[in-house]
């Protein structure tokens, strides 16, 4: 999935995220955060392992 968060050329000033309850906006929202203010580069595996699905227990995982 790509995000653009452009409006033409410039920064739109609003950018929304818009889904049924349930399918990740707020944790959507806290990976978007946390990967432009560099936030993310100090994560443990056990951080990241907090970001699965409830009751999803997959040993591996990517970011594409």
């Amino acid at each position: 999935m790509n995000i653009n968060l452009l409006s033409g050329v410039k920064t739109a000033h609003v950018s929304l995220i818009q889904m049924p309850n349930g399918t990740a906006k707020t944790t959507t929202l806290n990976l978007i955060r946390a990967a432009m203010n560099g936030e993310a580069n100090k994560w443990n595996a056990e951080k990241v392992k907090s970001f699965r699905r409830v009751n999803q227990f997959n040993s591996r995982g990517t970011f594409l």
